[in-house]
């Protein structure tokens, strides 16, 4: 039985993907209301410092959209790609939005990229997932369950893979599928 969701004003949107479709979502969401942010993904540094001032900047742009942010290491695939620790840099992304969900601003996000997905699950403090509804094919909105981690747990998110959504997934995110 998939839950109700309810439609929202603004998500919050994290990407390590490099895939073209992920691009395509991004350049439509930035020309819809959503703020960005550019992260060098050469330059990760996941220390506490560093990721809370990256997410008091995403939260500011977060705050002040239309749509939602869409904080994000490329839009589509770049040279030197392959320098880049999947690990490292989706222990950026999920600490980005353990933050955010610490806000208390934010109740729903979206992990863009197959391998970032898994390991900012893992950054999230995630003991599983439920699914709340299915978006669209192999995208499911789900409810994150961390006993460890009271300002997560119960909340949504999508973890998807590049490949994955039409160009106005995001939207129908935050909309709640409907």
């Amino acid at each position: 039985v998939e839950e109700t969701i309810e439609p929202l004003e603004r998500i919050f949107v994290v990407s390590g993907s490099m895939a073209p479709q992920t691009a395509e979502q991004i350049a439509w969401a930035l020309d819809n209301g959503w703020e960005e942010l550019r992260i060098d993904p050469h330059a990760i540094d996941v220390r506490a410092p560093a990721l809370d001032a990256l997410a008091s900047s995403a939260l500011e742009r977060f705050r002040r959209s239309r749509r939602g942010v869409v904080v994000y290491s490329a839009r589509g695939p770049h040279k030197g790609a392959s320098a880049v620790d999947p690990a490292e840099l989706g222990a950026l992304v999920g600490g980005l939005v353990l933050r955010a969900f610490e806000s208390g601003a934010v109740p729903r996000a979206i992990v863009c990229g197959g391998d970032t997905s898994s390991y900012a699950a893992r950054a999230l403090g995630a003991d599983s997932l439920s699914i709340a509804r299915i978006i669209t094919v192999a995208a499911a909105l789900c409810r994150v369950h961390a006993s460890g981690a009271p300002a997560v747990d119960g909340k949504h998110v999508v973890l998807k893979g590049g490949q994955v959504g039409d160009l106005r997934f995001f939207d129908a995110v935050r909309t709640g599928g409907s």
